[in-house]
């Protein structure tokens, strides 16, 4: 379950008993966010009890209350007009991306983290606080949705490919709390499971296609590499 805005409308994903995901929209501004995290919170408590998802327009309907023109909605103060719970997952995204501008990195790979964060990461797991979110309620559901088949490929990823995107996530979330920004990585408990070593033969050509693609310091190991007939992380023999 999870909260999430898509072209700034307050959406809200669950499960159902069947895996079979469920996205339902509520509108915009701070009223539409209060209703979303309203049923949110009423599907939670429904899937720990065991009982049925409930009605969204039943929920909102008892959680927020009619109001006469001009006055602000019956609901919470902190959820108006601010993120509850902190730093959410987008905005820290954004925060990462600057730290990577600053440490260095190339615009290529930068651009890349940024699609999984906008196409992927935060539309599956929902823009929202990251100290609320939990390894079983939204990190699992995060995992086993990528270990599905990709609407790019009609594919079903490898191992290699979630091992890789939770590793990204699992950076940004380090580095939230590093900076001081959250204090949980959701992804802690998580085990990376091994994956089979590819047996591959590459060919000059292929090797120059790789190198072309790589970063700078990639691509002075791989020549080094080549050009002595060393191992990665080996050291040639002095004479």
């Amino acid at each position: 379950m999870s909260v999430y805005q898509r072209d700034s409308r307050w959406m809200v994903y669950w499960h159902d008993n069947y895996g079979k995901r469920h996205d339902k929209s509520f509108g915009r501004g701070d009223l539409a966010q209060a209703k979303a995290l309203a049923f949110d919170k009423a599907v939670q408590d429904a899937i720990q009890l065991g009982l049925p998802i409930p009605d969204p327009e039943t929920v909102t309907s008892t959680v927020v209350a009619p109001v006469a023109a001009g006055t602000l909605p019956s609901v919470p103060s902190q959820v108006v007009g601010q993120v509850v719970g902190g730093i959410t997952l987008s905005d820290l995204g954004k925060k990462y991306l600057d730290h990577m501008r600053a440490s260095g990195r190339t615009e290529k790979h930068i651009r890349y983290i940024e699609r999984l964060l906008e196409n992927q990461f935060v539309p599956v797991i929902g823009d929202r606080p990251v100290d609320t979110l939990t390894y079983q309620q939204n990190m699992v559901p995060f995992i086993l949705h990528f270990k599905g088949v990709s609407d790019t490929t009609g594919k079903s990823r490898s191992q290699y490919t979630v091992n890789k995107y939770c590793d990204y996530l699992s950076f940004i979330f380090n580095f939230g709390i590093d900076n001081g920004f959250t204090s949980v990585n959701p992804l802690k408990n998580w085990k990376k499971p091994k994956v089979q070593p590819w047996d591959l033969k590459l060919t000059l050509e292929d090797a120059k296609k790789i190198m072309a693609c790589a970063e700078p310091h990639l691509q002075w190991a791989m020549e080094v590499c080549f050009n002595l007939g060393t191992r990665p992380g080996s050291v040639p023999k002095t004479v």
